[in-house]
């Protein structure tokens, strides 16, 4: 029983899991997620962490239940699964970061005088408002708020791009200067996760821009891949994703297309005479496996979709027995 069997027999067996665990790796390499809290890298037990997160949560296993009717082949669920996991990390880095957000608003928002909050018993009971005006709680759209968050100079703080530490997203003047400006336009008191979404709005606030430690740690013996065809075999997250990439580009050659693709980087003539095909054949070829290339690397970043490019190439001629370029 292959994991699309196992999906669609209600039971997620071991050759579904595996796969499930391999796709989460590649999601958030892809998507330079990060990491689970407690963990500086995707390491297995961030993977393993994470996708039990995702089965135990009812809503995601009842979207399993319809990626099963929907695809028909394993590539199929291999994609529908890879998108899934995808959003489910976009939504799980926002809610991580909004978390911190709150938390270090409520924080600073403590220490500062021109700040009170709303006392218990009073309606907006554990608001914030500014000190000595209205407590009355803002009922109005926080889209009404954002202009006031928007005219407010942000100085972003950034880590460098090889710290295991998330960046606060903005030097404390800054947050207090937006909180500020928002219960003013309020005129009135708002709670923190209010001030936080739409100081998450005017921050850019995207999980994906925080980057992921790489290469990933491996993964352990039970979800190896083969990876001769197109690497020395060192098996890490990067790895990972080309292997991902690289299955998914096969799957929709022909022996054809693949032939072509061997010799992808010599010009028709070229390739017309090795392949023995006419020149007007080959054209053809080469503008469908170029077309499909592009296709299937447009959602990589631009040095990963070149390193995928040469290594489908390199595959190509390794499937036919020819020595690579």
């Amino acid at each position: 029983m292959n994991a699309l069997e196992e999906l669609r027999s209600g039971r997620l067996g071991e050759d579904f899991v595996k796969l499930l665990y391999r796709q989460l790796a590649v999601a958030a390499v892809r998507g330079q997620f990060p990491p689970p809290d407690g963990h500086g890298s995707w390491s297995m037990e961030a993977v393993l962490e994470t996708a039990h997160d995702y089965l135990v949560d009812s809503t995601n296993y009842a979207g399993l239940t319809e990626i099963a009717a929907r695809v028909e082949d394993e590539p199929g669920l291999r994609n529908y699964l890879t998108a899934a996991l995808t959003n489910y990390l976009r939504a799980a880095g926002r809610r991580t970061t909004m978390g911190r957000l709150v938390r270090r608003l409520r924080d600073r928002l403590s220490e500062d005088d021109r700040f009170a909050w709303v006392p218990a018993g009073s309606p907006g009971a554990g608001n914030v408002m500014l000190s000595g005006q209205s407590s009355v709680p803002y009922g109005g759209p926080l889209a009404e708020l954002a202009e006031a968050a928007a005219a407010v100079e942000v100085n972003v703080v950034r880590w460098r791009s090889s710290s295991k530490r998330e960046g606060p997203l903005a030097d404390t003047p800054a947050l207090m200067a937006m909180s500020q400006a928002m219960l003013r336009k309020a005129q009135g008191s708002l709670s923190v996760p209010q001030l936080a979404e739409v100081m998450s709005r005017r921050l850019g606030v995207d999980p994906r821009s925080i980057p992921a430690t790489i290469p990933v740690e491996d993964l352990g013996e039970n979800l190896a891949v083969d990876m001769e065809r197109h690497s020395s075999g060192r098996f890490d997250a990067h790895n990972l994703e080309v292997a991902d990439a690289l299955e998914v580009i096969f799957d929709e050659l022909t022996e054809r297309e693949i032939l072509v693709l061997s010799a992808l980087h010599e010009p028709i003539r070229i390739i017309a005479d090795q392949t023995g095909m006419p020149v007007s054949t080959v054209g053809a070829v080469k503008q469908r496996v170029q077309l499909k290339l592009s296709t299937i690397l447009r959602e990589y970043h631009e040095a990963d979709a070149e390193t995928i490019a040469f290594a489908a190439r390199d595959t190509a001629r390794q499937h036919l027995g020819l020595d690579p370029v």
